[in-house]
């Protein structure tokens, strides 16, 4: 378990992380073709810690790039069955399991925990969880917790992403002891609304706190949050559509990895990897 998290984590007890893991729940916007969604991730993890992924393109980045990727942290997205959008959205059943990822020589697992106090499908999200986080704990494989607090609007599946309602779900998700947890960035009225918020999640539970990209927004206000999060007691970011669907990802990539690893502000840091694709 040390050994895996090591790889997960820099010495500076944080991590960039690209997640790819959006296309077998149904979520493929801007993500069809393949061999450019494969293009995109090879010039973006020289710059990330790790990958989070689906077996595919898991599989494929592993043997395509055997020499490079070993040396970055893989963990494998365990859940998703529920299609976004799909009148079974909320039913997100196993489609690999952690011995998946031990056998693949990984070095951890992400699991989706949706959680609804007003649903009775919460409790089988819960026994679902305990019993992966059982078997992750048997392995030694680190699991990396997704809460989301999600409602009903209109027929659809949301995620709520009010301040309490995040720490509520994370502290459900911190107390079945996993060593991290990967959440949204809270919403509020302002930004120092929004990062005191952050600051209460973060002191709420005892688990490294990871914040997850979410929809595409601008590069502008996904650099800053992303500043924010670190700078109030973020170990790290969980990035997908943000950072692959953008004009220019590799520089993105470099000014992520300056924000986590560096402490750069949003706008020093893409000066600074601006000179550094340049040179």
């Amino acid at each position: 378990m040390v050994n895996r998290m090591s790889r997960i984590f820099g010495t500076d007890g944080r991590t960039l992380i690209v997640a790819a893991d959006h296309r077998q729940r149904g979520v493929q916007e801007g993500l069809t073709d393949f061999s450019r969604l494969a293009s995109t991730l090879f010039s973006v993890l020289p710059f990330a810690d790790g990958l989070i992924a689906t077996k595919e393109p898991m599989r494929h980045l592993i043997t395509s790039w055997p020499k490079e990727l070993p040396r970055k942290a893989l963990l494998l997205s365990l859940n998703r069955t529920g299609l976004s959008q799909s009148a079974f959205e909320w039913d997100d059943r196993l489609v690999a399991r952690p011995q998946t990822a031990v056998r693949w020589g990984l070095d951890g697992a992400k699991l989706l925990l949706r959680i609804d106090p007003t649903s009775p499908e919460t409790s089988r999200q819960l026994e679902m969880c305990g019993e992966i986080c059982e078997v992750c704990e048997k392995w030694d494989l680190p699991l990396v917790l997704e809460p989301l607090y999600c409602v009903r609007v209109g027929g659809k599946l949301k995620v709520d992403s009010r301040p309490d309602r995040i720490r509520y779900a994370a502290i459900v998700a911190a107390d079945f002891s996993v060593p991290a947890l990967k959440i949204p960035y809270p919403d509020g009225r302002s930004r120092s609304s929004r990062r005191r918020s952050f600051r209460d999640i973060v002191r709420s539970v005892n688990a490294r706190v990871l914040v997850l990209g979410g929809k595409k927004v601008s590069v502008k206000d996904f650099l800053e949050r992303s500043h924010d999060a670190i700078c109030d007691g973020g170990s790290g970011l969980v990035i997908g559509r943000n950072l692959l669907l953008d004009r220019y990802p590799a520089l993105l990539a470099r000014a992520l990895r300056r924000i986590v690893h560096q402490g750069e502000d949003a706008e020093a840091a893409f000066k600074a990897a601006s000179r550094e694709a340049l040179a």
